[in-house]
Parts: structure tokens; C-alpha cells; sequence
């Protein structure tokens, strides 16, 4: 008999095993999985980072592109920092999210770097430095920025907002902001299928989905009034609303007494957001903080063609928009 059973045990693991290649096979055919970012890594100060010259190619499935990642010395998307040639520029720090970090595209086609070639003039250098790291909040952001401010020593910040920066704050204040997979638990050899299987990927991306949809609904059930962000799939209540407009204050103030006369101007990652626009409108001084509204160039496009065809992220289309905007509230700086 107990042969019997232990036969049967192995039957019931062959098939199942078996029923899981058959499915793998059959994901990798009708619906492959993009590739595992392998660029994060645990951070104390600010709960992940990427990690330090780093190189990875991502390749979209379907989309006959590839995502060429390649971090500096200090992990950023961005070329070596040169503080021989910084201390001769105007620098301009540019801190978000998946967004200002070119998410779906490769720095060539980034906004910073039309930018940079828009602003290329013999008589006023402007160095650029790209600090955008997907999923941080306005704290981690801000965070990076304060600790950075005797390094990069920059002249003007661009601060990107992103309409799940709010929850994103709130996650990392709870200490929920850590660097590992959610929604399937813990078990030997997760790293392993996150990396090699398709089958892995794609339930834990339709799990993800679930469980935002849920989220999202028992947020809309309750009693506090929110907005949802359509862009980001972002819950915001009024009092991370109120929060998140302090840190931007505060951090405001902290980079003045910095850099008396520096400049900082903020946008939104979803300029199309009537409540967003109100939002960081109110903190538009006219003079030391601005709000560059987006709404009027970004809107002539599409919806369609403001995202990427095979990404959630800017297209191509809006990065250059970016740059157009952007130089021309630097230049009325000057």
C-alpha cells in the first residue's frame, strides 16, 4: 500500500509538473513576458536605489526594441558627473520617477538630452543630470537631492510629480516601500522563476493588476474623499494631497537657503490631470518656484500618442515636448 500511495504522489507531481511546462511553453508563445529588471537594489536611506555601473538590456517582446540601461557611479541613468566641468555650467538636477528616468526608451530619444541640445549656447553652458529613478515618491526624491546638493550643486531643479507620488510617500513613511516581490509570497527559488520563467511573470503581473483594481475599489467604497490618477492608477487622499504639497514647500525652502537665487520648477508626469494641475499650480510663486503646465502642448497629441505602443510610459512625442517646455522657462530665467 505504501508503495501504492508514494506512486501515486509521484504521478500527481510528474503531471503537475508537466501541466506547468505545457503552460510555460504556451505563454512564451501567445502572451512572452517582458524581462525582469534586474537593475534595484535594497537601500536603507530610501528603500532601493539602482544599483552602481550597472548594465542591462530589456527587451520588449513583440515590440522590436531594447531598453539599454546603464547606470553611473552613483546610480543614476546618466553619464559620469564631471566637477571639473560642472563648476563652468548652470546645473540643472532633474529628480522623479519611471518618467525623468526615460522608462520604454533609450537616452537618446530622452527629454533631457533635447534639452541639452536646446540649450547649447557659447555664452551660457547648462549641465544636465538625470536623478529620475522608477517608483520613488516625492520623499525619496526630495531625500536623494538634499544629500546630492553639495555634489551636484545645482543651480535649477525640475521636479517631476507622478499621480501615485502621494501613496508612494505613504508606503515609504509605513516602511511597505521594500525591495521585493509582492502578491505570491515568499518560497525557495523565487528569484530564479522571476528571471527565467514567463509563466511566473505573467501570473504575478495579472495578480499585480488585481489587486490594484481592488484597491482602488475599497478606496472609492469608503467614507474619505480621493481622486484617482488615471495615468498612474494613483489613490490620493487630502490628507497625503496635503502632505506631499508640504514636502515640495519644505524641500523649496531647503534648496534656497541652499542656493539663494536657484530656481525650481515642477511639472506633472500626466498633465492631462485637472486636480493635479490645481494642485501644484498653488505652489507657483511666480519667481523661485514655477509650475510648468503641460496641458495645452500634450493635449494636441492623441491619447494614444502620448505613451509608448508597447509601454505606459511618455512617448517619444511627449519627451519632446518636455524639452520644448522646459527650455523655455529655463531661458525666462535668466
Amino acid at each position: 500500500m505504501p508503495g501504492k500511495v508514494l506512486a501515486s504522489i509521484s504521478l500527481l507531481l510528474l503531471g503537475c509538473l508537466a501541466a506547468a511546462a505545457l503552460c510555460e511553453l504556451l505563454v512564451r508563445w501567445l502572451a512572452p513576458q517582458q524581462e525582469t529588471p534586474r537593475w534595484f537594489e535594497e537601500d536603507e536611506r530610501y528603500a532601493y536605489r539602482l544599483k552602481k555601473n550597472y548594465h542591462q538590456r530589456l527587451t520588449y517582446p513583440g515590440a522590436g526594441f531594447v531598453m539599454d540601461v546603464r547606470t553611473n557611479a552613483f546610480g543614476l541613468r546618466d553619464r559620469e558627473w564631471d566637477a571639473d566641468l560642472e563648476s563652468s555650467c548652470t546645473n540643472v538636477l532633474l529628480l522623479g520617477d519611471s518618467f525623468i528616468f526615460g522608462y520604454g526608451i533609450n537616452v537618446e530619444d530622452r527629454f533631457d538630452t533635447h534639452l541639452a541640445a536646446l540649450l547649447e549656447r557659447e555664452d551660457n553652458r547648462y549641465c544636465l543630470f538625470n536623478a529620475g529613478v522608477p517608483g520613488w515618491g516625492t520623499i525619496q526624491e526630495t531625500r536623494f537631492a538634499r544629500d546630492h546638493f553639495h555634489i551636484f550643486d545645482p543651480d535649477i531643479l525640475v521636479l517631476a510629480f507622478c499621480g501615485n507620488d502621494p501613496s508612494d510617500d505613504t508606503q515609504f513613511l509605513k516602511g511597505e516601500m521594500v525591495f521585493k516581490e509582492k502578491g505570491l509570497g515568499n518560497f525557495p527559488g523565487k528569484a530564479w522563476l522571476r528571471a527565467h520563467s514567463h509563466l511566473y511573470r505573467f501570473v504575478l503581473h495579472h495578480t499585480t493588476v488585481l489587486r490594484r483594481a481592488w484597491f482602488i475599489n475599497a478606496q472609492q467604497a469608503g467614507d474619505e474623499a480621493i481622486h484617482v490618477d488615471a495615468q498612474s492608477a494613483g489613490v490620493m487622499n487630502e490628507s497625503e494631497w496635503e502632505r506631499t504639497l508640504n514636502i515640495l514647500r519644505d524641500f523649496h525652502a531647503e534648496f534656497l537657503a541652499f542656493k539663494p537665487g536657484g530656481n525650481m520648477i515642477l511639472l506633472a508626469t500626466n498633465p492631462e490631470d485637472p486636480e493635479i494641475r490645481d494642485r501644484l499650480r498653488s505652489l507657483d510663486n511666480g519667481d523661485t518656484l514655477r509650475y510648468l503646465d503641460l496641458h495645452d502642448a500634450v493635449i494636441k497629441l492623441s491619447p494614444s500618442d502620448r505613451v509608448l505602443p508597447y509601454d505606459r510610459h511618455w512617448s517619444k512625442e511627449v519627451h519632446h515636448i518636455v524639452a520644448e517646455e522646459l527650455r523655455n522657462v529655463i531661458e525666462q530665467l535668466e
